[in-house]
């Protein structure tokens, strides 16, 4: 049941990784299929091919079927999109396919993922930082009217899940977005707003270097670390007047970034203030009652995770070994995709090491401006640890702390009245609700002049 911390995505966007582009420095740029894919009986079936990419391009049609690649049979989905990781901008690939019962062979080059457009108010850079994972591809929005004065900044730190914030996915209208897209749109109207604003994308995820599946929570977070560093050198950029703004995991990551480089403020939206464990154990509490759950089903199953959790978090065992020796936990822990060394998409070594994080102690090392946001219509964290985040924070330094309600906002900024809607929607994305980048951008501008 548990939703930890994650957002739904529309299926794969295939991308790979592509040879550098002019800007790019000698960080290599993906490439782009351009198409959404199911797997089917005997292939993989098209289910949709978007404008501008490799696949309209070349002639694959909605309903195609991929039979085989380079003469060779295709496997599964997840198979698939590996094989084409390696590929290169320009790297010619063939197809055999069946279209309406009959065979069809397609062969063209696969161009670069596309970059996202400046507007009449803003430039898009592309850069990279360092980081102990390799090098991370950024993605900047510079006020066109700053014109050579320093501006306030504002670093955007994402949830849990490892998916590019690059134009994701592309061609989809700024004002629309679903999934990872979020970003893009908070990013622009901060923009528009007068701060120079930076995306960073973690390890193995669009252009950046590494491998996502075995980044860990010290790994992530020294990708965000210099981050900042490299937003606080811009010539651009005012060192005084730096924002961040923390979603999910990202929030929870806020406070231990700010401490070794203060900044301005701190903006968080969809955090915990509890240790990873009793959080996991809320949360799932939570999200079962809200679905409904009988209180004597919730309260079994919170007991055998509690003993799964002491395993993985506690003894900092290996899922996949705890459920080896105690297969009656294997049915407590179904939901949290564990597979083999991950859980929730993440290395294990990840949430081994949150769970040692102590979340209030970060932020009473903070001295920033705070700003607690949660959605009315949160299903993954609670009002309470919100409310309690910013009384800390004020209670230590008068003035500063400040929860804010977000109304009929669920944790991925999807329009839902309530919680018990939201979860009632299951992986449907919703509306986006616009309300966060009013109240985001009310208090940026306020504490930052």
């Amino acid at each position: 049941m548990i939703r930890a911390l994650r957002i739904a995505l529309p299926l794969a966007l295939l991308s790979t990784q592509a040879l550098a582009a002019p800007g790019d420095g000698d960080l290599p740029r993906r490439a782009w299929l351009g198409a959404s894919l199911e797997a089917v009986d005997g292939g993989i079936r098209v289910r949709d091919v978007f404008p501008r990419s490799s696949a309209e391009a070349g002639g694959l049609k909605r309903g195609d079927v991929l039979k085989a690649r380079d003469g060779n049979p295709i496997g599964s989905l997840p198979q698939f999109i590996r094989s084409l990781k390696t590929a290169r901008t320009g790297t010619k690939v063939a197809f055999e396919a069946e279209r309406e019962g009959e065979k069809v062979q397609l062969a063209f080059p696969l161009v670069q993922w596309p970059r996202e457009e400046e507007t009449d108010a803003y430039k898009v850079e592309y850069g990279d930082v360092t980081s102990k994972a390799g090098r991370l591809r950024t993605i900047t929005l510079v006020p066109k009217a700053i014109q050579g004065s320093r501006a306030p900044a504002v670093l955007i730190m994402q949830g849990l899940s490892a998916v590019t914030l690059d134009n994701m996915p592309p061609n989809l209208p700024i004002d629309q977005p679903v999934g990872m897209a979020v970003y893009r749109t908070i990013a622009a109207a901060m923009a528009e707003a007068g701060f120079v604003v930076t995306r960073v994308d973690k390890a193995g995820c669009g252009d950046s270097e590494g491998e996502a599946t075995q980044l860990d929570f010290h790994g992530e977070r020294d990708g965000y670390q210099n981050a900042l560093k490299a937003l606080r050198a811009r010539s651009d950029v005012d060192p005084e007047r730096i924002i961040l703004f923390g979603h999910s995991m990202g929030g929870i990551m806020a406070p231990l970034v700010a401490q070794e480089d203060p900044v301005r403020g701190i903006a968080v939206y969809g955090i915990s203030l509890k240790n990873w464990f009793e959080y996991l154990l809320e949360n799932d509490r939570r999200q079962r009652q809200l679905a409904g759950v009988d209180l004597a089903v919730i309260d079994r199953g919170s007991r055998l995770l509690e003993r799964f959790h002491h395993e993985f978090l506690v003894n900092k065992r290996i899922p996949t070994e705890i459920t080896a020796d105690r297969p009656e936990l294997a049915a407590a822990v179904a939901e949290m995709g564990v597979n083999g060394d991950l859980v929730f998409g993440r290395h294990h070594t990840f949430f081994h090491q949150l769970a040692d994080v102590n979340v209030a102690e970060a932020w009473s090392k903070v001295n920033a401006h705070v700003l607690a946001l949660w959605g009315e219509a949160e299903i993954v964290t609670s009002r309470q640890d919100h409310e309690d985040l910013a009384a800390y924070i004020d209670a230590r330094s008068p003035g500063k702390g400040r929860f804010q309600l977000v109304p009929e906002s669920d944790h991925g900024f999807g329009r839902h009245k309530t919680g018990k809607e939201a979860i009632q929607a299951g992986n449907v994305p919703a509306t986006f609700n616009p309300a966060i980048i009013g109240v985001l951008k009310d208090w940026s501008l306020k504490i930052s002049h």
